[in-house]
């Protein structure tokens, strides 16, 4: 009887919570088509106890969790979120977790304690405020969740998830135990499918927060720890899943840290994703890891492998970052740092937007910063890139920060063929400084221009790229100012192996205080491999090169050529260059007039093998330069017979890739097209009316209606004599022919038209006047 009661007991209890928590979620019944509706707070809360971890949810009404110290949903194991959650547009504000000094050796920290193949979407999580102090454990920190995985042929998708708060996270070192430790502002660790037919997603979300992460050790001793440590404002650690249409704004995040390491190579902090990795080539199904990414409004401050979107990225095969905006960015660190990627390998950069970047370097002897990628390695660049507003500075006077560019701070086996447009660049450095790279090893630049530039280094110092070993330019353009004491030139300040230079313009002020500079090139080949050469075709320079009382080996084109010498080794191959600026000697309070003169040179300062070089069709502006040509290389023209076609024998003035002259640009001298669009605007008879020369996909601005005597301008017509829309953006280069029609001169018969009707309106009021004259009779 006893038991009988006590069964009895028993399912009634059991009938009375069943029911009771039903109605916590009475409405709906967790399909899709009809999901759980979450109404209130305790609702929430049931998740997973009223319907099951995979079914789904809608939230009906915005909530308000700043009263409660939030528990995560779900737990190890089965008992993860495998669901779908449909915000519906509304909020969850306050979500507060303060979560201090926990005993559990894995803690995952977030509204859901993790995530599996799951849909989070349209849903707002507003004023969070996250405070984590945790002592040598696993951990795993998000708004969203701790950890978010796919499973084996499954997807999860995270979409329009907006983030916004305070996130605090200290982590102690007590002991020498490996732990991870991923801190996101969304998700701490992402995980999806490693094949691109299940991609998982992360799209159209905006992240707005205050992020602080500290790493202290309390115990003596040395502790590597490798890749276990990565921040980002969205996810701390990724693998295999893709970000689109996301955008960070208005955040502050930081690293603190007070650890003794053998370096932070698998560390990462990224604006988005503090570190990427996958064996997953998405290229292959046309799918960029990151696509259409914004990064706006926001610093971060760290210490190495630190990105705007990513801080770093390891793969074997090459994936693509694509359709990056960053503006109005401050990066503060020591190592690897740049304004998309921080330290990458095996990467596609297509099409970058980059406004107003400022990096600032706070140790010194540091290495490895720039604009769009610190550290590169099988790194490609295509599409567009725009730099506009990059600044990189030390915070202290002695500016020993190394490897820095507009673009990139070292790039290795890379190739770029992107159209590269930086300028308003400002950059003060110690060695290896470029305008666009700082160290080029094995690199081919297809396409770049750097204009309102000032690059200041001390050594290999260089309008595009600072020091090099192999290097392949074409269609580059550089202007501005440069200063250095070793190794400064207009294009390269200092190479080390096989260069070939097409193709390239120097404008602007070139200063050197020390040893080798040049219009070009500062210093030559310096190895002693005989294979090795340099050579420059179609280029010029049209710099004023200053030097001071210390310079030695100064040149319109090259400072100093190879120290090899070996007259059969290290060639230099120049073939249709010229130099039309002025060499200018700058003098101090102890030095009025300039000792090394024989190492200063229209064309070549100095030259340690003078019988091993090739030189043909090289000329200079010897109004400009009125001083002693040492090496005899080149040949003197006036300023006047610069501004003919023939003052430059041997220069190819045919077509839309060579040389041509026109008053309107190169201020009359001769110029070419450095790979961008010539438009080349003819009469109807096929005399050269203007040249204009813009870049890609941009509309021409049309010249002043040629006139014709006898005929009216009508339009422009294409080389098919094909009306032309100004109003299209060009492509390619392109020849425009005038057409005209016919002027009808004016005949008067609109005149005798109007003398008629005016007669006869006269003629109706006359008799008009008559008839009215006679009735009053």
């Amino acid at each position: 009887m006893e038991i009988r009661k006590t069964l009895v007991l028993f399912f009634a209890l059991w009938f009375v919570m069943t029911f009771q928590k039903l109605d916590v979620l009475a409405a709906g019944n967790g399909t899709l088509l009809n999901p759980w509706q979450i109404s209130t707070v305790d609702d929430l809360q049931a998740i997973g106890t009223v319907g099951d971890w995979d079914d789904a949810y809608i939230l009906m009404n915005d909530l308000d969790l700043s009263a409660l110290n939030w528990t995560a949903l779900g737990t190890p194991g089965s008992n993860t979120f495998s669901g779908s959650f449909d915000g519906n547009g509304h909020t969850i504000d306050g979500l507060t977790i303060d979560l201090t000094d926990v005993s559990s050796s894995y803690v995952s920290v977030g509204l859901f304690y993790g995530l599996v193949s799951a849909t989070i979407k349209d849903l707002t999580l507003s004023n969070i405020d996250i405070q984590v102090t945790v002592t040598d454990t696993d951990l795993y920190v998000g708004a969203l969740a701790g950890t978010v995985e796919a499973e084996d042929g499954e997807v999860f998708l995270i979409d329009q998830v907006n983030v916004s708060g305070t996130m605090n996270v200290l982590y102690n070192y007590d002991t020498f135990e490996g732990h991870d430790r991923f801190v996101g502002g969304m998700i701490g660790y992402t995980i999806g499918d490693n094949d691109a037919q299940y991609a998982s997603l992360i799209s159209n979300c905006i992240v707005s927060l205050e992020l602080d992460v500290g790493l202290y050790q309390h115990i003596s001793g040395w502790y590597a720890y490798a890749d276990s440590l990565s921040i980002g404002g969205y996810v701390g650690k990724a693998s295999d899943v893709l970000f689109q249409s996301n955008v960070l704004e208005a955040s502050t995040l930081t690293f603190n840290q007070d650890l003794s390491t053998d370096g932070y190579d698998g560390f990462g902090f990224g604006g988005m994703v503090g570190q990427y990795t996958t064996s997953t080539d998405f290229s292959q199904d046309d799918l960029a890891i990151f696509d259409g990414n914004t990064i706006r409004s926001s610093s971060i401050t760290g210490y190495s492998g630190i990105g705007g979107l990513l801080g770093t990225y390891y793969n074997i095969v090459n994936n693509t970052i694509k359709n990056t905006n960053i503006s109005d960015l401050e990066i503060i660190g020591s190592y690897n740092l740049g304004g998309v990627v921080g330290k990458g390998l095996y990467l596609l950069f297509d099409s970058v937007d980059l406004e107003q970047l400022e990096i600032t370097n706070f140790t010194e002897y540091n290495v490895f910063f720039g604009g769009v990628i610190g550290c590169g390695f099988y790194t490609d660049f295509m599409g567009q890139i725009s730099i506009d507003g990059f600044t990189f500075r030390k915070t202290d006077s002695e500016h020993n920060a190394s490897t820095v560019g507009s673009l990139a701070g070292i790039l290795q086996d890379s190739t770029i063929s992107a159209n590269i447009d930086a300028k308003n660049i400002d950059i003060i450095a110690n060695s290896n400084v470029g305008g666009l790279i700082g160290s080029a090893n094995n690199v081919t630049i297809d396409q770049a221009k750097v204009s309102n530039a000032s690059i200041i280094g001390i050594n290999q110092v260089g309008g595009i790229v600072g020091g090099s070993q192999v290097l392949y330019v074409n269609n580059v353009s550089f202007d501005g100012i440069i200063r250095g004491d070793y190794g400064v030139g207009g294009i390269v300040g200092y190479t080390n192996a096989d260069q070939t230079i097409d193709h390239a313009i120097v404008m602007g002020d070139i200063y050197i205080n020390g040893y080798f500079g040049g219009g070009m090139i500062g210093k030559s080949i310096h190895n002693w491999n005989d294979s090795d050469t340099l050579s420059i075709t179609e280029s010029y320079v049209r710099a004023n090169i200053h030097y001071t009382y210390d310079a030695f080996g100064v040149g319109g084109i090259i400072g100093c050529a190879s120290n090899n010498s070996n007259n059969n080794s290290n060639r230099i191959y120049l073939t249709d260059v010229y130099f039309a600026g002025e060499l200018l000697f700058v003098p101090d309070a102890e030095h009025a007039s300039y000792d090394n003169g024989f190492t200063l040179d229209p064309i070549l300062g100095r030259d340690m093998s003078p019988g091993s070089h090739v030189f043909t069709h090289v000329y200079y502006d010897n109004t400009l330069f009125s001083g002693t040509n040492n090496s005899g290389i080149g040949t003197g023209k006036t300023t006047a017979e610069m501004m003919e076609k023939t003052g430059y024998e041997g220069f190819d003035f045919t077509g839309l890739d060579h040389w041509f002259i026109t008053s309107s640009l190169n201020d009359g001298y001769a110029t070419f097209n450095p790979g961008l669009i010539r438009i080349d605007f003819m009469d109807s008879e096929g005399n050269l009316l203007d040249i204009q020369i813009i870049n890609p996909n941009t509309k021409l601005t049309p010249i002043d209606a040629p006139k014709l005597e006898g005929f009216i301008f009508d339009q422009w017509l294409d080389e098919e004599d094909a009306a032309f829309d100004i109003n299209n953006p060009l492509t390619d280069s392109i020849v425009l022919k005038a057409s005209y029609k016919e002027y009808i001169p004016d005949t008067g018969s609109s005149n005798g038209l109007w003398i008629w009707m005016l007669s006869l309106s006269l003629g109706i009021y006359l008799i008009s006047s008559k008839k009215t004259l006679n009735h009053f009779k």
